[in-house]
C-alpha cells in the first residue's frame, strides 16, 4: 500500500495563516523560524507592516519572510497579511472568550463557534489522499485496534464502537500495557488508528511502533503533523492546532478529532454494504439499554 510521506510539507491550502505556523513550526528552517515567531508573537503589527520591516524585526531577510509565506501557501507577502488581517480580525471576534465573563450566553457561543472554526480549518489541513488511504485500510482491515491515552482514551472507545456497528472487527482497551500487547499481537492485514492531541505521548508511540513491528497499518489522528506520532505511523491524518503547541488545548482538540473520527465512520459506511443482520444486532442492544 502506497502511504504519504512524512517528510513531505503540507502547505497550508486555507485562509488562517496562524493556524499553518503554529502547526508546522517544529519543522520549520532556522530562519524561516524566527520570522514564524515574530508573526505569532505580534500578528496585528504584521498586517501594517512592510516585508523590509518584518524582516528586521526577525532579524531575517526580505527573500526568508517570501519563502515562509509561500511555504504556507500563499504566492507572496501580500496576500499573506490579507489573510493574516482577516484572520486576526476573526480571532478577535470570535477567538476562546475571558471565561470570567459574567455573560454566560457570549461564553457559550464563542466556545462553540471557536470548536466549529477548528474543525473549519481541519477540513483544510486533512490530506484527502491520506484520508482516502485509511479509510481503505480500515476497511479492508481483518480487525482494526484503536489507541490513546489520557483525554484520547475515550475517543478510541468511541471509534471502535462506531466502526463495530458497521460490522469491522474493531477493538478498544483502556489499560496502556494491553494496548501495547494488543499492538504485538496485530499481523498483516491489520490496522491500529492512534489518537494523540499532540502526537508526543511516549506510550501511544510506543504502541504505534508495536503495530508497525507486527506489519499492521499504522494511522495517525494528532494535530502536528511533524509529531513523533505522525512519524512512526504509515497514514497522517493531521488537523492543525490554533494553539501554540506548548499549550494543552484539550477541548477543542477533542471536538475536531471526535469529527474526524466521523468523517472516517461515514467514509467507511459508504463503502461496506452493511448487512440487515448488523442493523438487527445494533437494534437488539440498543433496545436493551433503554426504557
Amino acid at each position: 500500500m502506497t502511504t504519504v510521506s512524512q517528510t513531505e510539507f503540507h502547505p497550508w491550502t486555507g485562509s488562517a495563516p496562524l493556524v499553518a505556523l503554529r502547526t508546522h513550526r517544529p519543522e520549520l528552517p532556522e530562519a524561516e523560524a524566527r520570522v514564524a515567531d515574530a508573526v505569532l508573537a505580534r500578528p496585528e503589527l504584521v498586517t501594517s507592516e512592510s516585508v523590509s520591516d518584518l524582516a528586521a524585526r526577525a532579524r531575517s531577510s526580505t527573500a526568508t519572510v517570501v519563502r515562509l509565506c509561500r511555504r504556507v501557501g500563499f504566492d507572496g507577502f501580500y496576500r499573506f497579511k490579507i489573510a493574516l488581517a482577516h484572520e486576526v480580525g476573526m480571532s478577535r471576534q470570535f477567538g476562546h472568550p475571558d471565561l470570567s465573563a459574567d455573560d454566560a450566553t457570549t461564553v457559550l457561543e464563542s466556545v462553540l463557534v471557536a470548536d466549529a472554526r477548528e474543525i473549519a480549518d481541519a477540513a483544510s489541513l486533512v490530506k484527502p489522499t491520506a484520508f482516502d488511504q485509511a479509510v481503505d485500510a480500515i476497511v479492508n482491515a481483518t480487525d482494526v485496534l484503536f489507541a490513546g491515552v489520557g483525554t484520547s482514551g475515550p475517543l478510541a472507545q468511541l471509534g471502535a464502537l462506531r466502526f463495530l456497528v458497521l460490522g469491522i472487527h474493531a477493538i478498544a482497551v483502556q489499560d496502556v500495557q494491553a494496548q501495547d500487547l494488543t499492538a504485538r499481537l496485530l499481523r498483516p492485514g491489520s490496522a491500529c488508528v492512534l489518537i494523540s492531541h499532540t502526537g508526543s505521548s511516549k506510550e501511544t508511540v510506543g504502541i504505534a511502533r508495536s503495530a508497525r513491528a507486527a506489519a499492521a497499518t499504522t494511522i495517525a489522528i494528532t494535530s502536528f503533523a511533524r509529531s513523533p506520532l505522525a512519524r512512526a505511523c504509515d497514514i497522517v491524518l493531521s488537523t492543525g492546532n490554533r494553539n501554540d503547541p506548548r499549550t494543552l488545548e484539550l477541548f477543542t482538540s477533542r471536538a475536531v478529532h471526535v469529527s474526524l473520527l466521523g468523517a472516517l465512520h461515514a467514509g467507511a459506511a459508504a463503502r461496506l454494504p452493511v448487512g440487515a443482520d448488523v442493523f438487527q444486532s445494533v437494534s437488539e442492544v440498543a433496545g436493551k439499554h433503554l426504557y
